[in-house]
């Protein structure tokens, strides 16, 4: 994606990965050309599973130059973060996280960027983002881990386990699809996204985050709760008032994108798809 979008700003670019073939280095252990590459690179973007990126960043911190940027991509960055403190490497490094899929356009969409050393190099990163359409929110590390177990691991797990009750439940999935109001097919429909990405990603989301296990307690206890007030009407509605009440100043955003999400229904997309 990053390649993609800012191939007009990066100017020549290298990839090592080793999913190109036996004979290319990985960038944990590189070979000699690849070691020049990355000794003479401007920016090194690690676009890798933490564990990678965790030993890489032991590779690296001797081999890049002290203008160079380091720019890692994670869904979680504590443990990152931590590396880096041990390693106290001499060049800049940035964290970012688009929080939509590389599939999708940066234009008009969030990304995380954690400026753990950042200069005038990660400044002009940022600024080829944001020139980009990227809007940038800039987080600790730990408040980006913190928000992303509200943005990403709880909302996954919701899907997922919606998903899974559905097809347990004996009743034929198609027609469940077929029937499905829009909240319902929203959920569905984003399932179906969930299990077309990359498992690595989603593991590392709900197995690498250190605040996870908690989020996932309180989603159980709220979960406990709505189910008892689900019974009486009058608790049922003083959830609904506590809920809308806590929306604030998004309110109005929020049920302009819920209009957009239901105005299209999966028998709209059956149809237009022949």
């Amino acid at each position: 994606m990053l390649r993609r979008e800012l191939a007009d700003r990066l100017g020549d670019v290298v990839s090592i990965d080793p999913r190109q073939g036996p004979e290319t280095a990985d960038v944990v252990s590189p070979g000699a050309l690849e070691q020049e590459h990355l000794a003479g690179a401007d920016t090194v973007i690690l676009a890798v599973p933490e564990p990678v990126a965790l030993e890489a960043l032991r590779t690296l911190t001797p081999l890049l130059r002290p203008d160079a940027l380091l720019v890692e991509t994670l869904s979680v960055k504590s443990r990152f973060a931590d590396s880096l403190g041990r390693l106290r490497p001499r060049f800049e490094v940035i964290g970012i996280n688009p929080m939509f899929g590389p599939a999708l356009e940066m234009r008009g969409r969030a990304v995380a960027l954690i400026p753990y050393n950042a200069g005038e190099r990660a400044g002009r990163f940022s600024t080829m983002l944001s020139e980009r359409g990227a809007h940038l929110v800039e987080l600790s590390p730990c408040a980006h881990d913190q928000a992303t177990v509200l943005l990403q691991a709880l909302p996954h797990l919701v899907i997922l386990a919606y998903t899974q009750v559905v097809r347990g439940s004996g009743v034929d999935f198609n027609e469940i699809v077929e029937l499905a109001p829009p909240p319902a097919s929203a959920l569905l429909a984003l399932a179906a996204r969930i299990a077309d990405g990359n498992p690595h990603v989603y593991s590392e989301i709900q197995g690498a985050n250190p605040y996870t296990a908690a989020g996932r307690a309180s989603l159980a206890d709220e979960l406990r709760r709505l189910s008892e007030a689900c019974t009486d009407p009058a608790a049922l509605q003083a959830v609904l008032e506590d809920v809308e009440a806590g929306l604030n100043g998004s309110r109005d955003p929020l049920l302009a994108a819920a209009d957009h999400i239901v105005s299209r229904s999966i028998c709209d997309e059956r149809s237009a798809r022949g």
